[in-house]
């Protein structure tokens, strides 16, 4: 499978854990498979016009920060949430932000 599949096939799989995590009312780990799903894109994107995929959050960050701002405004709002998850529970309107980064860097990318 080509590495653009799989990292569709990621995104799909993250998304579809984060709706049955937020319909348990499961908030901490249903952001951290949204979470999972915006790295999913952002490395799609990346490997899509770069062909070369991130070995970890650091390198993510300063590939999309140099070459595609617009994804890294997003994945770094949204990252702090995440990393809120490692501690503690966060509430509907953080899990709502984490969503809508999703939903917003899906579109960029074309995959909605």
């Amino acid at each position: 499978m080509r590495v653009e599949d799989e990292l569709k096939k990621g995104i799909e799989e993250y998304t579809q854990s984060a709706i049955r995590d937020e319909s348990e009312n499961r908030r901490r780990s249903a952001a951290t498979m949204y979470f999972k799903a915006i790295a999913a894109v952002c490395d799609y994107i990346i490997y899509f016009k770069l062909k070369r995929l991130p070995d970890n959050h650091t390198e993510r960050f300063r590939i999309l920060e140099t070459h595609f701002q617009a994804y890294y405004s997003v994945l770094n709002k949204v990252f702090p949430i995440y990393q809120q998850t490692y501690r503690s529970d966060i509430n509907q309107e953080q899990l709502e932000m984490v969503k809508n980064g999703l939903k917003k860097l899906k579109e960029l990318a074309g995959l909605e």
